[in-house]
């Protein structure tokens, strides 16, 4: 298989943003028992280096900051992706995915995608009515069929910053809906055990969580089963420190290599 088949049949761009994503579990507050150092970012922005096996593709930048409005405390988050100078010859990614929410409610207020992948491009915003509980989504001008969300449903990204908030321990187990604006679906981790991991700036006793992610639409493109597998640090707000993802090609890895952050 060509070098441009097989990026194009895999959709490595969907998962290099999908597993940043997945890492970007900003928390909200609460430390697990034992580790009352825990302190959380006012702001925090993490770089991750991404390879297909031991060869580098590109690299992922998560970012996360306070934001107001109508009288709340809202976080905007944003996840970027970029394949690198060899990749560009033949799939070229630049994605941007944001999302506004109110983290302490577990609720999404508004979703926006901007995919560039290869040849294809996609824009799109999705918005969260709380009132009439719908999400509706626009693209190209159009608004597609709204989609009836239970209370307090989020969007793809801000569900795993959401889960960085929750109690980490052996076993256990988080889920919320989670929508797209065109499918509703269960979001759901798994803590299966705690393992060291080691990456560019430093080594980390980490969490290693299953997140499954059904049949998310544009860079999502999870499928039925949608399972990757995350490593958070505990001692260090829960951040994520690596990603991975099994394929029959071969596994894709997100490992962080730069941290910047500030307290509130």
């Amino acid at each position: 298989m060509s070098c441009s088949n097989f990026f194009k049949k895999t959709a490595p761009a969907a998962f290099l943003v999908l597993c940043l994503a997945l890492a970007a579990v900003q928390t909200s507050g609460g430390a697990p028992p034992g580790d009352e150092s825990v302190r959380v970012p006012g702001s925090e922005k993490l770089t991750f280096r991404l390879q297909w096996g031991i060869i580098p593709v590109g690299r992922a930048v998560l970012e996360s900051r306070p934001a107001s409005g109508e009288g709340q405390s809202l976080s905007r988050l944003v996840v970027t992706a970029r394949s690198n100078a060899f990749v560009d010859l033949f799939f070229k990614v630049r994605d941007r995915i944001e999302s506004l929410a109110d983290l302490s409610q577990g609720r999404s207020l508004w979703y926006f995608k901007n995919i560039l992948e290869g040849e294809r491009e996609r824009i799109f915003e999705v918005q969260f009515n709380e009132d009439q509980n719908l999400a509706e989504r626009l693209e190209g001008g159009l608004v597609s069929t709204p989609v009836s969300t239970p209370k307090d449903t989020l969007d793809p990204l801000s569900f795993f910053y959401h889960v960085r908030g929750c109690e980490l321990r052996e076993n256990a187990a988080f889920e919320a809906w989670v929508t797209d604006g065109k499918e509703l679906t269960l979001g759901r981790v798994t803590v299966l055990g705690k393992e060291r991991v080691q990456t560019p700036v430093g080594g980390f006793e980490a969490f290693r969580m299953q997140v499954a992610l059904k049949n998310m639409d544009g860079v999502f493109r999870t499928g039925e089963r949608g399972e990757f597998t995350i490593w958070a640090a505990p001692r260090h707000g829960n951040m994520p420190v690596k990603i991975q993802c099994a394929l029959a090609v071969g596994p894709f890895t997100g490992t962080m290599t730069a941290i910047l952050a500030s307290r509130p």
